[in-house]
């Protein structure tokens, strides 16, 4: 009788075994199909995520093409009605007799104050007006770029509208670093060096409305576009450390590859002096340079008088000697008939004429342009010869030259993940069986499974760069725009490129619990002796960050990378280590499993 009751147990756990070995297969098909589900979604995320940041790009590189359009036909205007129109500079008569001062009362017609205090108030009203230009024209970019963005699919970023905010403050004066600011809203600095354009009104009015846009990706930024921003935090020691802790610890590539175990990147840092307080005495400095226009896509221009070097710039560049071709005359340019120095007198008021160019009054007065900024240069010839070994053609004149007017968005989106649910925790099919008699090993396994899939993050970082250009004409050849030294209106395209050829970098405001990890945490690591005494709360707030640098801190971590480092990988004949692990940092030979003719050691696990 206990025989047969005996064997019916048995038979009953051999078909709750089969029942729950089911179970487990069904939901490892269904954890497939659903993970497919969730890879179809990553990839399509992707795609909409760089669509709608090439988009932006575009949409703000557009609208610096339209802001140098603009200042460049203010230029063209000063030149035209201030100076052509102006009799007073008696242009066009012969360069032999222009201007010529034989005694000092010759120089009454051609300084009347009035007429030339009249001639600086106009100048000034335009040079307002490309103010004007240089801060809210950029901004209109910025808005074609958020709606751009959302037209493609992506919606509003809530940190992107949290770090705009937060700028907004300071410039209104209602946040604690208000006073980065106020220096630059003072009447006497708009009044001495923005000709009394009062640019922050305007300025964080607009910025108040593209943070409150609507859109179809609802209210704030979709898309956040590359910046100079007052206040944008960096590191540095004080006095300086050796290595310099700061430009690691002031880096998310070095927490990335800790992070990561990269050796390769760590390996000059794995080897310094980690004594008491390693690193050092960190200090953070804000950024305190005002760039005179718009901190969003700006186009890096400087408004200011002429000068030698203006000349002989366009003088070196062929454009002056092109522009007297193009007249079809004989002309002497002006600057053969006179130099820069004003007439020397001899005590009765007669020249003294040491030059015979020194009887002559420098014929333009102290009008402001509007230049370009050092950013605009040529590229380095190295540099294009290194890209035009990947390319079918090498680099048009034209456009072969860093632009100051470069517009870079980044974007930030988190596709919907079946593996996730709305609150953000992550779920597990695993947890559905756990508990069922006899189902721990399989359950262990589904769920180890299931941890890998979900270890990915969840959140897509997209970026784009675009660039309007530009060209002159010289010699029957084109050439790049910062030629002509002042702002010309000759942008006529724009076009993405690739990120790695010209890239200003992510605005500082994109990633805001990086900025506020280096404004806030940072100054209270370079006051603490142990990572331990850091406060508690900036501990917490700030925990990734925190947590990695526990792991740089220990001896053992960093003792298992020197090892990694000097792992032997290669020996000679007799016998000898001939290349270690830290040889391929920077080489990984391919093909013939990396033998190139060295005896190999097969990959340590670790």
């Amino acid at each position: 009788m206990q025989k047969s009751i005996w064997r019916t147990e048995l038979r009953r756990g051999e078909r709750g075994q089969v029942l729950i070995l089911g179970i487990v297969a069904l939901i490892i098909l269904l954890l497939a199909i659903f993970s497919l589900f969730d890879i179809q979604n990553l990839i399509r995320g992707k795609i909409k995520a760089q669509a709608a940041v090439d988009s932006a790009a575009i949409a703000g590189a557009n609208w610096q093409r339209h802001t140098l359009n603009l200042v460049g036909e203010l230029n063209m205007i000063k030149a035209t009605t201030l100076l052509i129109d102006e009799d007073i500079f008696g242009i066009g008569e012969n360069s032999d007799t222009f201007l010529e001062v034989q005694h000092r009362d010759d120089e009454e017609p051609v300084n009347d104050k009035q007429r030339l205090q009249q001639l600086s108030q106009a100048s000034d009203l335009i040079s307002q007006m490309q103010y004007r230009a240089l801060f809210i024209c950029p901004l209109i970019g910025v808005g074609a770029a958020q709606a751009a963005a959302k037209n493609n699919g992506l919606s509003s970023y809530e940190n992107f509208g949290k770090a705009v905010a937060m700028q907004n403050s300071m410039l209104a004066g209602s946040d604690e670093r208000s006073h980065l600011y106020d220096f630059f809203k003072e009447d006497e600095y708009c009044s001495q060096h923005l000709y009394g354009f009062q640019w922050h009104v305007p300025y964080l009015n607009m910025l108040t409305v593209l943070l409150h846009q609507q859109g179809k990706g609802g209210l704030g930024f979709a898309v956040m576009p590359s910046g100079e921003m007052i206040g944008a935090p960096s590191l540095y020691t004080d006095p300086p450390s050796n290595p310099d802790f700061a430009r690691y610890l002031g880096s998310k590539m070095f927490y990335e590859a800790v992070r990561g175990d990269d050796f390769c990147y760590l390996r000059t840092l794995l080897l310094s002096n980690f004594s008491s307080k390693w690193w050092g005495n960190i200090k953070v400095k804000q950024n305190t340079n005002f760039p005179k226009e718009s901190e969003y896509l700006p186009v890096r221009v400087k408004i200011a008088a002429s000068s030698a070097e203006t000349y002989d710039l366009i003088a070196d560049y062929g454009v002056l000697e092109e522009l007297l071709k193009r007249t079809g005359k004989d002309i002497t340019p002006l600057k053969k008939k006179f130099d820069w120095n004003e007439p020397v007198y001899d005590e009765e008021g007669n020249t003294v004429v040491s030059d015979e160019r020194d009887g002559k009054l420098n014929p333009l007065p102290a009008i402001d342009w509007a230049f370009y900024k050092e950013e605009w240069i040529d590229y380095n010839k190295n540099v294009t010869r290194h890209w035009e070994r990947y390319l079918d053609g090498t680099f048009k004149q034209e456009a072969a030259y860093y632009s100051g007017a470069v517009a870079r968005m980044d974007a930030f989106f988190s596709p919907k993940l079946l593996f996730t649910n709305r609150s953000g925790e992550k779920r597990q099919f695993s947890d559905a069986v756990e508990g069922y008699k006899g189902s721990g090993r399989y359950v262990n396994r589904l769920r180890t499974a299931e941890s890998i899939l979900q270890a990915s993050p969840p959140t897509i970082h997209a970026y784009a760069l675009a660039k309007p250009f530009g060209k002159l004409q010289i010699d029957k050849k084109f050439a790049p725009p910062h030629y002509s030294s002042m702002v010309l209106p000759v942008f006529s395209e724009t076009a993405l490129i690739p990120v790695a050829l010209e890239n200003p970098g992510m605005n500082p405001l994109a990633d805001i619990n990086w900025y506020l990890f280096l404004l806030n945490y940072m100054p209270a690591l370079g006051n603490a002796n142990t990572l331990d005494s850091i406060p508690q709360d900036l501990q917490r707030q700030f925990r990734h960050y925190h947590s990695l640098l526990k792991k740089v801190d220990d001896p053992a971590w960093r003792q298992f990378g020197i090892d990694w480092l000097e792992r032997p990988l290669g020996y000679d004949e007799d016998g000898n280590v001939i290349l270690r692990q830290k040889d391929r940092c920077n080489y990984w030979p391919s093909g013939n499993n990396g033998d190139c003719g060295i005896r190999t050691m097969p990959a340590a696990k670790f």
